[in-house]
């Protein structure tokens, strides 16, 4: 199941929660440059059955995933699409090469 979480762009603070109620995020933490643009992103990027944060710069196209929710460096970076795209591109995660 899904859970909510927010991010803030001119901290980049994450607030996850564990459950979709009112109250506390359950997890905070920083991920980022503060005050970028970056959209933040979700997948399981690391292919172990949990989701965790992203980044992406859509002003060079370049993707920063995080294989944990924590503080820290991207585990994977690339470039997927052009930079500066207008109207601006908007980021996906999916597992695309799962059989209906």
């Amino acid at each position: 199941m899904l859970r909510a979480g927010l991010y803030n762009p001119t901290t980049s603070m994450f607030f996850l929660k564990n459950s979709n109620t009112t109250g506390f995020a359950d997890k905070t933490f920083l991920y980022g440059p503060a005050h970028r643009n970056m959209v933040p992103v979700v997948g399981d990027w690391g292919g172990d059955g949990v989701d965790t944060v992203g980044l992406f710069d859509p002003t060079t196209s370049m993707f920063f995933l995080k294989d944990s929710n924590t503080t820290g460096f991207a585990d994977t970076v690339f470039v997927y699409g052009a930079a500066n795209q207008s109207p601006a591109a908007v980021p996906l995660g999916g597992n695309w090469t799962a059989s209906a």
